[in-house]
């Protein structure tokens, strides 16, 4: 079986990010199903794990970070990245399809 990568960007907190994740994760799997190999981020271990190392300069290196790093069977990941003084995160990751 494949994979299909599939990342968001979010703007806020900590908090209001893994508040929305969840939210998003439930809103998937009733939307396109929860099969195993559905192929979305709502199938993927509930939660996120939020990296904090490094934010990075931009979008295009968090997400070659997220495409390398990622495993298809782990939590999504969030990734800190930096545009024009503001921070965002990349979400996502390897979906089972």
């Amino acid at each position: 079986m494949g994979a299909n990568f599939n990342c968001y960007t979010f703007r806020g907190t900590e908090k209001q990010l893994a508040k929305h994740h969840n939210q998003l994760q439930e809103d998937l799997c009733v939307r396109y199903g929860n099969d195993t190999y559905a192929g979305h981020l709502g199938i993927l271990p509930f939660g996120l794990d939020l990296q904090r190392k490094t934010v990075y300069k931009s979008f295009d290196e968090a997400r070659e970070y997220l495409e390398d790093s990622h495993s298809k069977w782990d939590q999504a990941q969030a990734i800190p990245y930096r545009d024009k003084r503001k921070k965002y995160y990349l979400v996502g990751g390897w979906c089972p399809e």
